[in-house]
């Protein structure tokens, strides 16, 4: 009895110094600002017999006014295609897409909020789905704040955190 319990804290303490390395991969923080157009194509259902309740979707384009950089890549463009569904002037938008870098690489997110047409405002959350190139294994989460605009448009701020995996040697 005595040395299976040795066993198990010699095995324990083997392996909380196998994974100690893994919990010290840092998350980074970076943050960034979003100007986005109205989206383009967009289409919108009413709800018959519902009034002020719709269904939308649309795909949305942006440009990084202040580059949200990973990894020391500066972002580009924001493309994503999002479905929405409001009642009266609030609502809730779930989108997917991606994010370009100046050297071709990107990072897929899904993107969930709430919006406020009436107080022209949107704020939620967002996770990276996967990345390419310099990006693969991409994994962080953060959240956006949108100013939304009387055209269609908004401007985004956008903060969060990342990690990448450790290269390999």
């Amino acid at each position: 009895m005595r040395k299976a319990m040795l066993l198990l804290a010699v095995f324990g303490l083997a392996s909380l110094l196998f994974l100690l390395p893994l919990s010290a991969i840092a998350q980074t923080k970076t943050s960034g600002l979003l100007e986005c157009a109205k989206n383009d194509p967009a289409y919108t259902y009413q709800i018959p017999d519902e009034k002020g309740f719709s269904y939308a979707i649309g795909q949305n384009k942006c440009t990084w006014i202040k580059p949200f950089t990973v990894a020391g890549l500066q972002s580009t463009q924001n493309v994503g295609v999002g479905f929405d569904e409001q009642m009266g002037t609030a609502g809730q938008t779930t989108s997917v897409g991606f994010t370009q870098y100046k050297n071709g690489d990107k990072a897929y997110w899904k993107y969930s909020a709430s919006f406020d047409t009436k107080a022209m405002t949107s704020s939620g959350t967002w996770t990276y789905t996967r990345g390419t190139g310099k990006l693969l294994g991409i994994k962080g989460s953060g959240t956006c704040s949108c100013k939304l605009k009387s055209d269609g448009g908004s401007t985004c701020e956008v903060k969060g955190d990342y990690t990448l995996p450790v290269a390999k040697k």
